[in-house]
């Protein structure tokens, strides 16, 4: 009998990482030098493009006198698109653009209404923009937040969630920030009840405490809620998934990224097989002397990248990967000495069950045999290759980059 075992991680990377990159603060120059810089090896002015794949997030509209001004769709609050608008399109559709910051930025000043979400609904419907992904953004004044503002509550003149459907969403960041490096990974001990600052005695102290735990009540406490991602049930009912990133509030500019991705944090993900959508603002307070400060930082994931240790990709690309590994079902049928695989995602339903899930898919097999894998009674191509650090066969779904 063959057994089957789905690996956590696209073959053959170890782990997997966005850059979940809030637009605050971030003028329409300095988005294109960051997207020529890491999803391209043209020429920049801060050096060769390290050619990796990041996405960013975006706003329909700009309240003039909030703070963080950033890059809109539309110009300000008006409904005169920007002179970037058809450049935004473009790069929705390729991907690059895939998370939607709220409908605007608001922050400090307030001045949302559902007319500027029913705007940009109708301009999505028009041109096809499709945001995977909702990130909740910034204070209180920004009321179209889900669950910490008014947006998914149907009584308030705020309410906007229902629109949600039309641009694809199925992911939503509610503000969950976790200080664990990787998720989708079991929790150890030493990382759970001690930190760098953790004494020696106080370590004896706690390890004597958790063995007496384990000899009188059989157990001791780890937590288990380190999922990327999990469902949740918005005020109007509606049903999405909640994801969390990694990081601190206090720590979220691009001055900030070589202590979150220090050597040591890239080293454990790797180490850990998790993924991990970092929490920052790649153009908060970005100046030439900060770009040319953190360019090591990225030429390190960038080798990582290409050495395929550590996948890189877009926030929506790393989150549909998860979401197939765990909603993924296999039946085996054997025919005429063949192994058949049936994939099946029984609860994803709509437009989102396609190939796309399929995308890095990875299985562990006890034995080389002939295999097909089959998807919607059609054949998907897919590698077979032993591999000596596992000593197992591998079949594998290629991950494809945008």
């Amino acid at each position: 009998m063959i057994t089957l075992n789905i690996l956590p991680i696209p073959y053959p990377y170890k782990a997997m990482l966005s850059l979940t990159n809030d637009i605050d603060q971030c003028s329409w120059s300095k988005f294109q030098l960051l997207h020529q810089f890491f999803n391209t090896d043209n020429d920049t002015s801060i050096g060769k493009g390290i050619n990796i794949e990041i996405g960013n997030s975006f706003w329909f509209f700009q309240n003039p006198d909030a703070d963080e001004y950033a890059f809109s769709y539309f110009r300000n609050l008006s409904q005169q698109k920007s002179e970037y608008y058809q450049e935004i399109i473009d790069l929705n559709k390729r991907g690059y653009l895939d998370c939607l910051h709220t409908w605007g930025n608001f922050s400090k000043v307030g001045g949302f209404k559902r007319k500027y979400a029913e705007k940009a609904t109708e301009e999505s419907i028009k041109y096809s923009i499709k945001c995977p992904v909702w990130i909740n953004h910034g204070d209180s004044h920004n009321s179209q937040n889900l669950v910490y503002g008014s947006g998914d509550d149907p009584d308030s003149e705020f309410y906007s969630a229902d629109l949600l459907p039309y641009l694809n969403t199925t992911f939503v960041w509610l503000n969950d920030i976790t200080k664990f490096i990787g998720q989708d990974r079991r929790f150890n001990i030493d990382e759970v009840y001690f930190d760098n600052n953790s004494s020696t005695v106080y370590k004896i102290k706690t390890y004597s405490k958790l063995i007496c735990k384990l000899i009188l009540l059989r157990h001791i406490f780890l937590p288990t809620a380190n999922s990327l991602i999990r469902p949740v049930i918005l005020r109007d009912n509606q049903k999405l998934l909640k994801f969390t990133r990694y990081g601190f509030w206090n720590k979220a500019t691009l001055s900030d990224l070589p202590e979150i991705l220090s050597e040591q944090i890239i080293e454990k993900l790797l180490l850990s097989k998790g993924k991990m959508c970092v929490y920052i603002h790649l153009g908060k307070n970005c100046t030439w002397e900060i770009l040319k400060k953190v360019v090591p930082v990225y030429n390190k994931i960038s080798e990582l990248y290409h050495r395929q240790h550590l996948l890189v990709c877009t926030t929506s690309r790393l989150l549909n990967f998860a979401l197939a590994a765990k909603e993924l079902r296999t039946d085996i049928k054997i025919h005429d000495s063949k192994y058949i695989i049936n994939l099946t995602f029984p609860s994803i339903k709509g437009e989102q069950n396609n190939n796309n899930l399929l995308n890095g898919l990875s299985f562990i097999v006890s034995s080389r045999k002939r295999f097909i894998l089959l998807f919607n009674n059609k054949e998907v191509p897919f590698h077979q290759k032993y591999d000596p650090s596992l000593k197992k066969w591998i079949l594998y779904i290629p991950w494809k980059r945008i």
